[in-house]
Order: C-alpha cells, then sequence, then structure tokens
C-alpha cells in the first residue's frame, strides 16, 4: 500500500467521502468518483464493511452489515430457486432478503456473488461486471462487432452469421427496398438493442427504401419483423417521411426503463445523429435519466472512444485497473452542456484541469491554441501543445461537436 495512505487518513478521506455524497460510500462510488481506490481499504481494514466501521459510519438499507457471506448466499440461492434464469439486480430486489447492493459491495461484483452461490451468471453478467468472460461464454467476432459498434450493415460483419451466433440472439432486420437497388440488412442483438436504433440504422443505410416503397408496405414490413415494433416503427417512419432520412433523431425514439443499466445507456449514447445534436435541449428524454446515471454512462462511452488523453495521448493505469484519464465535458454542465460523447474529450488529470482553467482553445478543426500566460508556472510545459490538433475518434459521427466548441469559446469567460 501507499505509504502515505495510513489508517487514520484513509479514515478521515472516508469520512469526507461520506459527506460529499450525503449518505453511506459504496465501493462503486468510491471507485468511481472518490479519493483511493476500494483497494487500500480492504487491503488495510480486511473488508469494505470493516473499513466503514472504523470510519464510524452506519449503514443503510436495513441490513446488518455483520450478516455472513454464507448466509447471503443461501438467500441468493433461495432467489435463483424462484427465477428461470441466472438471479439479476430486479429478481434480487424483488424476490431475496438482502439487497442487491449488499451482494455488490460484500463480493466486489455480484457476478463473483454467483459463482460462490454455485449458480452459473450468463455471458452478459460477466461482460458488464469487472470479472473476464471465461473463454467459453465469449461471442463471435460477429458478437463483438455489435456489441461495440450497435445495429450493423451486413457488409460490415466480419464473418457469416451462424447458427450459433443466432441462437446467441443475433438477428436480422430487412425491409424490402421495392426497386433495383436492393435494401442491406441491418444485423443486431435481440434483447440489447432497441428497436428504435435497429430502425434508424437501417434506413441510414438504406433511405432509398423510404423514396421506393409504398410507405405502408414499409410499415407492415417492420410489424412482420416483429408485432411490438409497430408502434415505434410507424412513427420513425412517418417522421422520416415529413422531416427527411437526414433528420432522424435518436433521442426522440429513447424508450428508458427505470432499470435501464449504465450499459443499455452508454450503446444508446454511441447512435446519437448530427439531428439529435442540432436540436438537443433540456426537455430530451435522456435528462430525465439520473444524473449519476446519465454521467456513469458518458464516462463509459468516453474512455471506450479515447485511447488516451485527447491533448497529449498519455494514458498511466495502475495495477487496481484504475486509470489516470477524466471525461472532461467541452462545452461545461453549467453552461448547459450535455452529457453526450460529442461534448466529451478522455483528458488526463492534468490537462483537464488546464482545459477546465482557460489554458486551452479549440477550433472547428480541432487544433489547440495556448492562451497566452507566458508569466505563469506551467507555460512552458504547455506550449508544447500550441498548434497541435486533438487526438479524437476515427467514427466521425462520435467526434467533437463544432457548436459546443464555439459555444464554448464564447460563452466562458477567460
Amino acid at each position: 500500500m501507499d505509504k502515505t495512505l495510513t489508517s487514520n487518513r484513509l479514515i478521515a478521506d472516508l469520512r469526507s467521502f461520506a459527506e460529499k455524497v450525503d449518505g453511506v460510500p459504496t465501493v462503486r462510488g468510491m471507485r468511481e468518483n472518490g479519493p483511493h481506490s476500494p483497494y487500500y481499504y480492504k487491503q488495510e481494514f480486511g473488508s469494505w464493511h470493516d473499513a466503514l466501521r472504523a470510519a464510524d459510519i452506519q449503514p443503510t438499507h436495513g441490513v446488518e452489515w455483520d450478516v455472513s457471506r454464507e448466509r447471503l448466499l443461501r438467500a441468493l440461492g433461495s432467489v435463483d430457486d424462484i427465477v428461470d434464469r441466472p438471479p439479476r439486480r430486479a429478481d434480487v430486489e424483488e424476490h431475496g432478503e438482502y439487497p442487491y447492493i449488499l451482494y455488490d459491495e460484500e463480493f466486489e461484483s455480484f457476478v463473483v456473488a454467483l459463482e460462490e452461490a454455485g449458480i452459473d451468471p450468463d455471458e452478459k453478467q460477466y461482460r458488464f461486471s469487472s470479472i473476464e468472460t471465461p473463454e467459453e461464454k465469449r461471442g463471435s467476432a460477429n458478437i463483438e462487432k455489435l456489441r461495440n459498434n450497435g445495429p450493423t450493415a451486413s457488409t460490415e460483419m466480419p464473418q457469416s452469421v451462424s447458427t450459433k451466433d443466432r441462437q446467441r440472439g443475433v438477428w436480422k432486420f430487412h425491409v424490402d427496398s421495392g426497386s433495383t437497388n436492393p435494401s442491406e440488412p441491418i444485423y443486431y442483438l435481440n434483447g440489447e438493442h432497441s428497436p428504435g436504433l435497429v430502425i434508424h440504422r437501417f434506413f441510414q443505410q438504406n433511405p432509398h427504401v423510404l423514396e421506393h416503397r409504398d410507405p405502408h408496405g414499409i410499415k407492415i414490413a417492420i410489424r412482420k419483423h416483429k408485432p411490438s415494433w409497430k408502434g415505434i416503427g410507424k412513427e420513425i417512419v412517418d417522421r422520416l417521411l415529413e422531416q427527411g432520412v437526414g433528420s432522424q433523431r435518436i433521442l426522440d425514439d429513447l424508450e428508458l426503463e427505470e432499470d435501464h443499466s449504465v450499459q443499455d445507456l452508454a450503446e444508446i449514447l454511441r447512435q446519437v445523429t448530427e439531428a439529435d445534436l442540432r436540436v438537443y435541449s433540456d426537455d430530451s428524454e435522456l435528462e430525465k435519466v439520473k444524473r449519476e446515471k446519465r454521467e456513469a454512462a458518458f464516462r463509459e462511452v468516453i474512455y471506450d472512444l479515447y485511447d488516451g488523453c485527447a491533448i497529449c495521448g498519455g494514458l498511466i493505469e495502475s495495477p487496481d485497473g484504475s486509470h489516470n484519464l477524466e471525461a472532461a465535458h467541452i462545452l461545461p454542465k453549467a453552461h448547459g452542456g450535455p452529457d453526450l460523447p460529442q461534448n466529451g474529450l478522455a483528458l488526463c488529470s492534468r490537462h483537464h484541469w488546464a482545459f477546465d482553467h482557460g489554458w486551452f482553445e479549440l477550433n472547428e478543426e480541432y487544433e489547440i491554441s495556448l492562451q497566452g500566460h507566458a508569466e505563469l508556472v506551467g507555460y512552458d510545459e504547455l506550449k508544447q501543445y500550441d498548434g497541435e490538433c486533438l487526438r479524437v475518434p476515427s467514427e466521425k459521427a462520435l467526434q467533437p461537436y463544432a457548436d459546443y466548441i464555439n459555444q464554448r469559446n464564447e460563452g466562458l469567460d477567460r
């Protein structure tokens, strides 16, 4: 352990963090936003719960912290007896004796709790946890492509779709073009990709279908593919016919539920279109999502898009899996900046501070301009980036949006 992190220091910082979050700190909260990795607390005190006790922090949730692991596992096994799949959070909250958060904190991952209870987690549970997915549960190259890229045109799939892919939820969506120019099918993951995303991606790939095919026939084809898509298919087709394919707005068709995970929300953020950006406002469905979940999804997408700091390219990782990148907003939240990938940059902590404190200005070509101040300490170190260009994602649709850059330049006091 870092020798500067004494027991007293860890306890003091844990109490300060509890005041900051106005509640009982969780392992996940400490890992994502806290002053230290939970690893140091477990190394020093034996467990997260023991660290809380040492800091005189009383638990909530109506559960005694000294409940044994064996008792938790037996209760989880009882939930498994009730449901017909590996238990999920909703199952534990509905049928379990103890709340989900207690498993997440006691075992550091709900997947570990499932394994110790003798329950076989499914592939998705591994993928959305910090536990490496076993080789036998990993998907094919096609499944990985769909998870990373969202609904994907058939010509962009890395290999032919196999029977095993279909058994694992790879579905094909297709509407005949009604012309000599055939339409290209879109593949998606059933149960993971929302209908709105799939339909939008199809018409982005095949705008000519709306020009040549009878609208009623298109709606029938969507309904035949999945009867439950009838309503949203009609809404999207009617709007595109009225406004044009270039007006496609993913956020108009959000169907967010309370149990949407951070990963579900991150997938939606990756599909946001320029049309969404042009009309985005505080009334967006996205703004109705709980702030903590929205910000977590924003961070997840930004960390996935950038290989290192957008200014210097640097990245430092620690043995406990954390890194020194931070998800920065181009147009700050205080100035109306949204939690969208096109308003974000991954910056190392050093250059995030410099960016937020007026050292750098950007232009629409992503060129960096150093803002004078040659007399200040740090200028000589930062001037090397003057005239350089940001390191941005290769996917153009997810690169920083020019309007956010301009609004930042116009609205921030220097």
